[in-house]
């Protein structure tokens, strides 16, 4: 019911920071351009429409050091078994149309060490989340599941899997926080910022 979730205090007092991890180079364009979605930046680089409606088997790079990650941990067998009330198109229209962060360190390490990504050094912003409340609550969606994987018995998914602030059961566990379409402000919400190698090196990044 709308209205009997938490506020945007009582999600900041659980989770006070939120992460997410991009390309090892993305800052400098990240603190110009902000955070978008992939559909905002297929947009903005006039790309390929395709790229958003359907899996990308491989990373994509679009132009001034943007990267379009790929939807390696998504299966498209799997993803139509798990599907509810959508079309596998408009699922990935869905996923494409936000920009995604994790509420925990644990859920961050854990991609870090994710066999598609482990090889390589990736970018982790550590983000205000009263802050980002404050500025986007109305297109912050909570969803109980990571919703761009469907490796190991994926949970059923559908356009109300994700949720807004003001639907979302009280108590339930959050599991990732988007935000639709972009954060252009992101660099204002930035608490740290640091690069992570495949060897365990921290490298921090100045902002």
């Amino acid at each position: 019911m709308s209205g009997a979730g938490p506020t945007p205090g009582d999600l900041a007092a659980r989770h006070p920071r939120l992460f997410h991890m991009a390309e090892a180079g993305a800052w400098p364009s990240i603190r110009e351009h902000g955070l978008a979605s992939a559909a905002a930046l297929v947009e903005r680089f006039g790309a390929p429409s395709a790229l958003v409606t359907g899996r990308r088997t491989t990373a994509v790079p679009l132009g001034d050091g943007v990267v379009l990650r790929d939807n390696g941990v998504l299966h498209d067998g799997q993803l139509a078994r798990c599907l509810d009330g959508m079309a596998i198109p408009d699922f990935y229209r869905m996923l494409n149309g936000r920009v995604y962060f994790w509420p925990t360190r644990r859920r961050v390490r854990g991609l870090l060490a994710a066999r598609a990504y482990r090889a390589r050094a990736h970018l982790v912003l550590e983000i205000d989340t009263a802050r980002l409340l404050a500025r986007h609550a109305d297109a912050v969606r909570l969803s109980p599941i990571n919703m761009g994987a469907t490796l190991i018995n994926p949970p059923r998914r559908g356009p109300h899997t994700a949720r807004r602030l003001a639907d979302w059961p009280p108590g339930r566990a959050v599991a990732e926080v988007s935000v639709e379409h972009a954060v252009p402000d992101v660099a204002d919400l930035v608490v740290a910022a640091a690069v992570h190698h495949p060897d365990g090196r921290v490298d921090p990044v100045a902002l």
